[in-house]
């Protein structure tokens, strides 16, 4: 899978010297072919691992927690007060 991956790069890399609708579409045409690379290459030693994408899923996870717990501490620096907080839409 190396062979079609490195294909769709370099045709990746092409297009973004391109403009506009041109960029696009060369894009496109790398997507496509980077999907349909299994199609056409031999794949019998790639090995589908349903644990490993698990995996990926938890680490992704802990870091867009831990850019939260980033932010919120950022926001709390910066003096977020009353007059940032839009009014309840609930009647008193």
């Amino acid at each position: 899978m190396a062979t079609s991956t490195s294909i769709g790069v370099a045709i990746l890399v092409a297009g973004a010297q391109l403009d506009g609708d041109a960029r696009l579409a060369v894009w496109a045409t790398a997507l496509v072919l980077d999907m349909a690379g299994p199609l056409f290459i031999d794949t019998r030693g790639w090995r589908f691992v349903a644990e490993h994408f698990a995996e990926h899923h938890g680490l992704i996870m802990i870091v867009a927690l831990g850019e939260s717990i980033v932010a919120i501490g950022v926001g709390a620096e910066a003096g977020v007060g009353a007059g940032v907080v839009p009014p309840s839409s609930a009647s008193p």
